[in-house]
């Protein structure tokens, strides 16, 4: 039979060619797809066809080229939005592999620019959107275009593309160590995603003083009480340099304007051609030293202050925060810890002021409000309750105040 032959061919007919496909090419011999051809001289004629058929699909798959899909995609990619999505992801690192030296940083500022456009703001909420799409987009492009770390972070927080941002910053921080910029938005994106000991081990690479290392060390490993301590020590030694060196500039500057005083009294007085009291001293004698440099900078030194009401928040010191939030005119801490106490007296003088309606209504300002709002209604409540309660039993408060009356005498 023709079965037995060594070379069979896939079918009796070979398939018709399509004039629009130049690259088709004629079934390929099912015993160039095996190694030992004589396995098929015993196959049925049912797996033979089956076989010639999967080898001319795998010749077809084969002779794909980009541009057979280029229209189907074009097609789904508008009218599904994923599809869009997933292909401008794929294409556009292979596109920016393919530049030439100029060609990336010409394309660049027009990418950023896209960014920037409100219309692709408006649909932050929608999934997928075009800003997760450009942003991730670029994160997979080498060299990466650079983006303003500030753009990362209000897109990544914003349009809740926290994934796509969060490594985006880390390779700009990887690249530029000392690029502050980055390190403060990188933060920002940690902290919004609850990532604090990520952002604690960002302050121990930027920062220069040791309480910042210890008491960071000392709240990752739960020992708030002695972290609150060390900030507090390192706190009250950045105001008493903030204060020596305030005080040794006013004794330079008073110095400095004596001797410019008594250098117009003498050269306009017809005292001596120098114009200078030789009897009084230099500007720099008899001033002490100045104080030596400090090494945290003013950032650090704000962020020991975040970390001590953060300290103070899990140890429940809310009266001692109070006082600060009245020391620095803080409303919004003030609300906070009004509403913890339970002072609701002074709450309720706070949202009174003029200035409460210049409040950020921001989560703690609103738990105020609602809380406020019931403490009232309820206030007014027990109120109604006890005068009804008067009005119904006249007799037995007659009866408690004689009671009363008796037993102060």
């Amino acid at each position: 039979s023709s079965s037995s032959s060594s070379s069979i061919p896939s079918s009796s007919t070979p398939p018709s060619k399509s004039p629009a496909s130049p690259r088709s090419r004629s079934r390929p011999e099912l015993s160039q797809l095996f190694e030992d051809a004589s396995l098929l001289r015993h196959a049925s004629p049912r797996v033979l066809n089956l076989l010639a058929r999967h080898a001319a699909f795998l010749e077809g798959a084969g002779n794909l080229r980009v541009c057979d899909l280029a229209s189907s995609l074009r097609d789904f990619a508008a009218v599904d939005n994923h599809v869009a999505y997933h292909l401008w992801i794929f294409v556009i690192p292979l596109v920016w592999a393919t530049l030439e030296k100029q060609q990336p940083a010409s394309l660049a500022k027009p990418m950023i620019n896209l960014l920037n456009l409100e219309h692709n703001h408006r649909q932050a909420n929608q999934r997928p959107n075009a800003l997760l799409a450009l942003l991730e987009g670029i994160s997979f492009c080498q060299p990466q275009p650079k983006v303003a770390p500030e753009m990362i972070k209000l897109i990544g927080s914003t349009s809740n593309s926290w994934f796509v941002a969060v490594p985006l910053l880390e390779n700009h921080v990887n690249l530029f160590q000392n690029d502050a910029r980055s390190l403060n938005s990188l933060e920002m994106l940690y902290k919004g995603i609850a990532e604090d000991d990520l952002a604690f081990g960002l302050w121990r690479r930027k920062s220069h003083y040791e309480a910042t290392h210890s008491a960071t060390a000392l709240i990752q490993v739960g020992m708030i009480d002695a972290a609150q301590e060390v900030l507090e020590q390192a706190i009250s030694a950045a105001v008493a340099h903030s204060a020596a060196v305030a005080n040794h500039n006013a004794l330079v500057a008073r110095q400095q304007s004596l001797v410019n005083a008594n250098a117009n009294v003498h050269g306009n007085g017809g005292g001596a051609s120098s114009g200078v009291n030789p009897n009084l001293p230099a500007p720099a004698a008899n001033l002490p030293p100045p104080p030596p440099p400090f090494n945290a900078s003013r950032l650090e030194q704000a962020y020991w202050i975040q970390l001590w009401i953060q300290c103070c928040r899990t140890l429940g010191h809310w009266d001692r925060l109070l006082e600060y939030a009245r020391s620095t005119e803080s409303n919004q801490l003030q609300v906070e810890c009004l509403w913890h106490i339970g002072d609701w007296n002074s709450l309720a003088r706070l949202f009174q002021l003029p200035a409460a309606k210049a409040f950020d209504e921001s989560r703690v300002t609103s738990i105020g409000r609602a809380l406020l709002a019931l403490w009232t209604q309820y206030r007014h409540h027990a109120s109604s309750l006890q005068n009804s309660a008067t009005l119904s039993h006249p007799n037995s408060n007659m009866t408690n105040n004689n009671s009363n009356s008796s037993n102060n005498n």
